[in-house]
């Protein structure tokens, strides 16, 4: 019996993320899945290049030299054409207060460092599956 089984379509990874490791290790965890990762080094990288590409989801780490995390999730969620994408927060910082700001700004979700596969697809296939 042939099951028709209809492709899997592609769900566009934006990472904002300076450290060359942890690009690498998120490509590396969604490898092998439908969501492909684009990187950027700086928030204005990352933002020209979401305006650019359109991501499915944002990626941003928390910690990135020029502009902090915070700044950069504001400068994101205030652009017309980025402030409607899901962005996931990634940061090694456990403060709650933080975690707070982020959320009331939009955040879909914050994950602490280590960064834990199965939680990291969790979200994006939550985040994902409201958008259908």
């Amino acid at each position: 019996m042939v099951q028709n089984m209809a492709p899997v379509d592609t769900i566009n990874v934006l990472y904002i993320e300076d450290n060359f490791i942890n690009v690498r290790l998120v490509t590396r965890m969604l490898r092998q899945t439908c969501y492909e990762v684009s990187w950027a080094d700086s928030v204005e990288g990352g933002i020209a290049l979401a305006i650019r590409e359109h991501p499915d989801v944002i990626i941003l780490d928390m910690h990135i030299p020029e502009v902090n995390g915070y700044d950069a999730l504001k400068l994101i969620k205030a652009h017309d054409d980025l402030k409607f994408i899901p962005t996931i927060v990634l940061t090694a910082d456990p403060s709650e207060l933080l975690r707070e700001k982020c959320m009331a700004l939009g955040v879909d979700d914050y994950q602490f460092k280590p960064i834990s596969r199965q939680r990291l697809l969790q979200s994006l296939d939550t985040i994902t599956q409201k958008r259908a």
